[in-house]
């Protein structure tokens, strides 16, 4: 491998990564950061992040953080600047930094640019053009034209400009849509990590809790309303908790709404905040859960399972891609095809009923996590950044092993 604090990344987040629940990518970079330092020199910089809308204002103070910490960054001699999430305003503060620099501009990608922001669609129909292609993708939003314009504007500008840099995919999924952009990708896909499995001897009052970070439709909201209308209908007191942080794009009051016309308003109970809950109510949370329901239709690696199986809940979610690859040697993760409310039903039916098994997969899922560490996929993306590197031809330090 590489001589401890020999390669020097600086690393571009927002907040400092002092608030991880803004995005999945942050929250992954800050349990794998600790491991990686055992192999790079970690220089963060961190700026002013807001939530909302004000993103003009979060890439201007992106941009004078850049200008303030450039004397202090200079002295080291930087290897590389890395991106661990691939939201615009980093992309765009990484671009900058590295060019200035004139170092490698390596991107660690959880999901497809664009996709990883609720409320587009997927991105389709790459041969009829990139412009037009991330315009449909953007189009289903609730925002205005010229919002929508310029956001598409800039995305556009910024995959071109992203031909340059070097990928590290979370999943190998990723790879070749990356590669019909014509973006340089590492076949190393690091995947993700668990924590230190904690079952605590609290009584499970929730039957089933579902978490997500937003609360939108995309990530299965309302087909979480559908499987607990059915089984309240077989268990008239079966108690069902939504958390999360509240989405822009669907109000909670929406949400409520939905809850009264199914006539469970009873049978749900709803924690939230604007800005997302703490991890460690997140988790006291999952402990106190017999299930984790989690129908999500967008979704990469959640991290948020990981966290379930760490308190020895066992998951029913859909059979996507990357929870497959993250999860799929784990049977506490039971996954069920996109969209077959009834085979949930049926699974989530199954685990409240059957105590024997519920404790099998609790094992199963406590057995999971001590085996996969973050240490684990922190040592796999080391790998990935010293690959980028030498394959860049600007890194001259690095020694193999």
């Amino acid at each position: 491998m590489v001589g401890k604090n020999n390669i020097i990344l600086v690393v571009i987040a927002p907040n400092g990564l002092r608030n991880p629940e803004r995005g999945g990518g942050y929250m992954r970079f800050s349990r794998i950061q600790t491991h990686l330092e055992n192999y790079f020199k970690i220089v963060l910089v961190d700026y002013r992040g807001f939530t909302g809308k004000a993103k003009i204002a979060e890439l201007v103070f992106g941009f004078l953080t850049l200008i303030r910490k450039l004397k202090e960054i200079r002295k080291d001699r930087i290897d590389a600047v890395l991106v661990v999430n691939e939201f615009l305003i980093d992309l765009a503060l990484g671009y900058i930094l590295a060019s200035i620099l004139g170092v490698k501009l390596l991107i660690f990608m959880n999901n497809f640019p664009i996709e990883s922001n609720v409320g587009f669609e997927e991105i389709k129909n790459l041969n009829k053009g990139l412009f037009s292609s991330i315009w449909y993708s953007m189009r289903i939003s609730r925002i205005s034209r010229i919002t929508l314009f310029l956001g598409v504007l800039a995305y556009y500008v910024m995959l071109i400009l992203l031909r340059n840099a070097t990928i590290i995919p979370l999943t190998p999924y990723l790879i070749p849509r990356f590669k019909q952009l014509g973006l340089k990708t590492i076949h190393i896909s690091p995947g993700i990590g668990c924590n230190e499995p904690k079952l605590e001897n609290l009584h499970r009052w929730i039957d089933a809790l579902y978490v997500a970070s937003p609360l939108h439709p995309q990530k299965g909201l309302l087909d979480v309303l559908r499987v607990w209308s059915k089984v309240v209908e077989m268990n008239p007191k079966a108690k069902l908790v939504i958390a999360g942080r509240e989405s822009q794009l669907f109000k909670l009051d929406e949400l409520k709404e939905k809850i009264k016309d199914r006539n469970i308003k009873d049978n749900i109970v709803i924690i939230t905040r604007k800005n997302g809950l703490p991890n460690k109510i997140i988790l006291k949370l999952m402990s106190q859960a017999k299930v984790f329901v989690y129908p999500s239709r967008r979704d990469m690696c959640p991290l948020v399972i990981g966290e379930a199986l760490s308190r020895g809940t066992p998951v029913v979610t859909y059979d996507l891609p990357g929870i497959k690859f993250a999860y799929g040697s784990c049977e506490a993760v039971i996954k069920v095809p996109v969209g077959d409310i009834n085979v949930m039903i049926a699974k989530v039916l199954e685990i409240l009923e059957n105590p024997q098994l519920a404790e099998r997969l609790r094992q199963a899922a406590m057995k999971w996590c001590k085996a996969n560490p973050w240490s684990k996929a922190a040592c796999k993306e080391a790998k990935a950044y010293l690959l980028a590197l030498k394959l860049s031809g600007t890194q001259a330090r690095a020694t193999w092993s």
